[in-house]
């Protein structure tokens, strides 16, 4: 599994990874925002960051329905 997993996230070069009736794994960039602190409404930056994200095949949807 741990194999699996360095795999995925070092050959993740802005391209998808189709794993055919399993899913797609993908690399997705989130922008920087503003976060705020609710007890002291002091405000802060949020760093954008890159996340890897899984969408399922359907037929694992279904699998799982």
């Amino acid at each position: 599994l741990e194999f699996f997993i360095q795999a995925v996230v070092f050959n993740l070069n802005n391209k998808k990874i189709k794993i055919k009736n399993f899913g797609t794994f993908y690399k997705k960039w989130t922008p920087y925002r503003i976060g705020r602190n609710p007890k002291t409404l002091e405000e802060f930056k949020i760093p954008s960051k890159k996340r890897l994200l899984f969408t399922a095949s359907n037929k694992v949807r279904q699998s799982l329905n």
